[in-house]
């Protein structure tokens, strides 16, 4: 346990004002109802983690996530942007999880 897969991407950060929302295209092809806690989806937003979520819950209807990245970043600065799928425990099946566009 304790396995995950990972993509990373970098960007620099636009200038804003007040707040800076992430929209992000999040699905997977995990079946609800079983294995709650087992497999985890997180994104950062350079070193803070802006999002997180177990893959039981299922993304249909919900396939766009938006989060106020705000306090994780400066304007004209370096975004990094890290998303992972973790296993928390040992759950015998394939999930496929698709990320983008940020």
């Amino acid at each position: 346990m304790g396995d995950y897969a990972e993509v990373t991407a970098a960007t620099t950060v636009p200038p804003f004002k007040n707040r800076l929302l992430l929209d992000v295209f999040v699905q997977n092809t995990r079946q609800s109802g079983r294995g709650t806690g087992s497999r985890i989806l997180k994104l950062w937003a350079n070193q803070v983690q802006v999002w997180g979520e177990d893959i039981v819950l299922g993304r249909t209807g919900r396939s766009w996530v938006t989060v106020d990245i705000t306090k994780a970043v400066q304007p004209g600065k370096e975004l990094r942007l890290r998303f992972r799928v973790e296993d928390r425990q040992l759950v015998g099946n394939l999930t496929v999880v698709f990320v983008g566009p940020f």
